[in-house]
């Protein structure tokens, strides 16, 4: 969860609405790094299913924004 947390500014976003996209993989290990994480295998796959959960809250949050 630390990790995931620093990496916060690192999502890459597109679109007109500026939609997240998913955090920019080149920088997970680095983070890692000065955080003293050792990013395995399995603290990647956690970092992706943390990552499709934030998106989809934050998709859903950008579509009722829309639709109000």
């Amino acid at each position: 969860m630390r990790l995931f947390l620093a990496l916060s500014t690192q999502w890459r976003v597109g679109g007109m609405a500026g939609a997240p996209l998913g955090i920019d993989y080149a920088s997970i290990e680095t983070t890692g790094r000065l955080l003293g994480i050792e990013v395995t295998p399995a603290v990647f796959e956690d970092l992706r299913v943390m990552e499709a959960e934030a998106r989809d809250v934050l998709l859903r949050r950008i579509e009722e924004a829309a639709n109000r």
